[in-house]
């Protein structure tokens, strides 16, 4: 199903308002199947391969470290990551823009680090997910991702449910892929009232380096059918950048 995975995966990234042009390079898709051959062999959902397994491949091995892994199904309207935040982040950078998709029963695999090939023409700009003047924003999510969630990371426990996570990427100009992301200042407003944000980046403990741009949470679910404003401030080089964009919950 990769090809069919895939217009669905530009489909949701053409709603979120990043480039949805993402190729299929076939030799990922079946590296990618060789892992989910692997995982399906030993009963497990694991990034890494042991050499000594009988289903060990090395280009299995290849994809489990650099693909956003899964048990689930995608929809035309969801990928399997829409309640994993750190994995989704990846599946949505700006830069992605080939990859390599297997989807065998429900295990599900993506290449997504290695296919960061996107560089920016224009000045440097920060990205977010969702975009400025997005509808039908999810006001709440529970996040489910193994081996840690963001919430974990600012003091929360992995239980909490909060308001959507709100996607921040840094593209600068001339350079291929995404740009580490340090985040100085984030606010989120609901109407007329502050919503208490804390965020993970590039600086994070542990996450950071794993991560293709920095994640806002709102520590508490977002009213419904309600319009957000949302800012937020990085660093870049010697500078700062400052952007402030508008969406609606559904």
């Amino acid at each position: 199903h990769a090809r069919r995975d895939l217009a669905w995966l530009r489909s949701e990234r053409a709603r979120d308002g990043v480039p949805a042009a993402v190729a299929l390079n076939p030799r990922w898709s079946q590296e990618c199947a060789a892992h989910d051959a692997y995982e399906a062999a030993g009963g497990v959902l694991q990034s890494s391969e042991d050499p000594a397994a009988v289903d060990a491949s090395p280009g299995g091995a290849w994809a489990g470290l650099n693909s956003d892994l899964a048990e689930g199904s995608w929809t035309h309207a969801r990928t399997p990551w829409e309640q994993a935040p750190i994995h989704l982040l990846a599946l949505l950078a700006p830069s992605l823009s080939v990859t390599g998709i297997d989807d065998t029963g429900t295990l599900q695999c993506v290449v997504t680090f290695p296919g960061m090939l996107r560089s920016s023409n224009g000045p440097d700009a920060v990205t977010t997910v969702p975009a400025r003047g997005a509808t039908g924003v999810p006001p709440a999510e529970l996040a489910r991702e193994s081996p840690f969630t963001p919430v974990q990371f600012v003091g929360l426990p992995a239980s909490r449910r909060t308001g959507r996570e709100l996607f921040v990427y840094l593209n600068r100009t001339g350079q291929i892929g995404q740009a580490p992301v340090q985040i100085l200042h984030a606010s989120l407003r609901v109407g007329h009232r502050a919503v208490a944000v804390r965020w993970i980046d590039s600086n994070t403990r542990t996450v950071g380096p794993y991560l293709a741009g920095g994640i806002v949470i709102p520590l508490r679910p977002l009213a419904s059918h309600t319009r957000c404003r949302a800012s937020v401030t990085v660093q870049d080089g010697a500078r700062t950048v400052t952007h402030t964009w508008r969406f609606t919950t559904r």
